[in-house]
């Protein structure tokens, strides 16, 4: 519990940190069209600005802001796994989603994270906004000549709005996925995977429907990023009837887990699923040790992989795909998971697994880009992975 408590201050500390450094941009940006790249602009150099915010002392766990702030307004995805899947795939794409302006409040942060290049810059919104649940569904257009497909049961991040994973969205459903995205803005409950479960198995029974007989919810994969990484966590510790409740033919086949709330880590202990676990190295909200808990605590008789995206901020997931350092494995892992794909399952089986090939992740000591204090978070998996063949 010690631990746990130090992760949650360790995550308040970064939320504040994270809402004062773009306060502090945001008065710089104001006179200027040039995006922030970490450097000194405007006159104002904001190297030592950590030190100054709220009077936080930097140690040996803060990274140094000037770095973490180049992780922040993001950086060229590499890596094999991105060179081979984060890429569109051979299928034109579908979807129910509608898209406009972001509106209101939340709409000024999503144009500054554009503005930036915190976020997607060229991110769109849903007008549902999520409330008070909002569901739409992925798939390739020409699902009608295609045979039933897996399900990505995918929930976003607190204060998201769907359009924010449009990348990751459209990247999937073009491998041959029907993804469907949930919303209520929170997005921390196994409810958010419930209400996508529900929203695809009516498509499937529904008549006139694109996706009418062309669910394979025998191979459902629950997936999420920060809030809604931890409600598929949660959802994946649940019984297996639990989802069988909304549609008898509901299996939850695997999890993937990318940058999870560290607020609900002990689920992990009850998971029941292979499960990737991805962390990032400057992670403003989470911290990567948070992502590193989840992969200790998952239990030993479930196969579990750990990798960290090296330069990779929190806001990561929500960039279009050449800044977005986990496009490639996550596809990778959604068609060894849900396919079987030879190919994909190569990068995490077998005892010279791509993944740890992968210089996009953090690869101590292989890596000269990697320090030696990163060594615990490098790419790793458990016993019941390596026994896999």
């Amino acid at each position: 519990m010690q631990v746990q408590s130090q992760l949650v201050l360790k995550a308040c500390k970064r939320l504040v940190l994270g809402v004062a450094l773009f306060s502090a941009i945001s008065q710089a940006q104001a006179t200027s069209d040039i995006p922030y790249d970490g450097s000194i602009q405007n006159g104002m150099d904001y190297s030592g600005i950590e030190s100054e915010i709220i009077g936080m002392e930097i140690n040996e766990d803060d990274e140094l802001l000037s770095i973490e702030a180049a992780s922040l307004f993001g950086n060229v995805a590499i890596g094999i796994a991105n060179n081979e899947y984060g890429k569109l795939g051979p299928y034109a794409v579908k979807t129910n989603a509608v898209r406009g302006d972001c509106q209101y409040i939340i709409g000024l942060i999503y144009r500054f994270g554009a503005k930036t290049g915190i976020t997607n810059p060229n991110v769109k919104c849903s007008p549902q906004d999520g409330f008070p649940v909002a569901t739409e569904v992925w798939y390739p257009s020409n699902i009608r000549d295609l045979g039933r497909l897996p399900v990505v049961n995918f929930v976003g991040g607190i204060l998201s709005n769907l359009g924010n994973y449009d990348a990751l969205a459209e990247l999937w459903a073009s491998h041959g996925f029907i993804v469907v995205n949930t919303n209520d803005f929170i997005n921390v409950t196994p409810l958010m995977h419930a209400f996508g479960a529900i929203g695809v198995s009516i498509e499937d029974k529904k008549a006139g429907s694109d996706l009418e007989g062309r669910v394979d919810l025998s191979k459902m994969i629950v997936a999420g990023h920060s809030a809604g990484s931890a409600a598929a966590v949660m959802s994946s510790t649940l019984p297996s009837d639990a989802f069988q409740v909304i549609d008898d033919r509901i299996k939850i086949v695997a999890t993937m887990s990318i940058q999870p709330s560290v607020l609900t880590s002990l689920a992990a202990l009850k998971i029941k699923n292979p499960t990737l676990y991805l962390a990032a190295q400057y992670d403003e909200i989470n911290n990567k040790a948070g992502t590193l808990a989840y992969y200790k605590l998952h239990p030993s008789s479930q196969p579990a992989w750990f990798a960290t995206a090296r330069d990779a901020s929190h806001f990561s997931p929500t960039r279009e795909l050449g800044r977005n350092e986990y496009a490639g494995i996550t596809t990778a892992w959604l068609l060894y998971q849900g396919n079987n794909d030879p190919a994909a399952k190569k990068y995490f089986v077998g005892s010279g697994y791509r993944l740890k090939q992968d210089q996009q992740f953090v690869l101590v000591p292989s890596n000269i880009f990697d320090r030696l204090d990163l060594k615990k978070y490098e790419v790793q998996r458990n016993s019941a992975a390596n026994n896999l063949r």
